[in-house]
Order: C-alpha cells, then structure tokens, then sequence
C-alpha cells in the first residue's frame, strides 16, 4: 500500500507538472527536448495501481502492446524548462 500512495503521489505531482509545462508552452517559455520513454513500463504502472480497483468490480484489464512499441521509444517529447 506504501508503494501504491508513493506511485500515486508521483503521478498526481507528474500531472501537476504537466499542466505547469502547458502554462509555460502558451507563454512561449519551453522547448521540447527528445529523450527515451518505455511505453510498456508506464503502461503496467498505470495497470498496477488501477488492477486492485478493477478486480473489486469484476472487471479484468487486459492490454497488448504492439511490437512496434516494445522497449525504449526515443520519440517521446520531453518538455524542457
């Protein structure tokens, strides 16, 4: 449960900061910067905290990840301060 509230707490703040980086986007104050992001690892997180919940209501949460998106992706954007 720890970990769940330290992951949860994570991508509350990763969101908070998402909505800062688009204030500074329309004020014309970021550049956007390539790095790598791995699809399939943030999907399963995104999974592992949402699971418990689904297994409550019955429901199953299944997912596949074409080959195409397997591994590191260096095409993901990246905002820059």
């Amino acid at each position: 449960r720890v970990h769940k509230a330290h992951t949860s707490a994570h991508l509350l703040l990763s969101l908070v900061n998402d909505i800062l980086d688009m204030s500074r986007i329309q004020a014309g104050n970021i550049t956007i910067a390539d790095v790598e992001f791995d699809v399939p690892r943030a999907i399963q997180t995104t999974l592992d905290l949402v699971r418990e919940q689904a297994a409550d209501k019955n429901l199953r949460l299944d997912v596949v990840v074409h080959k195409s998106a397997q591994g590191p992706q260096r095409n993901a954007p990246y905002l820059e301060p």
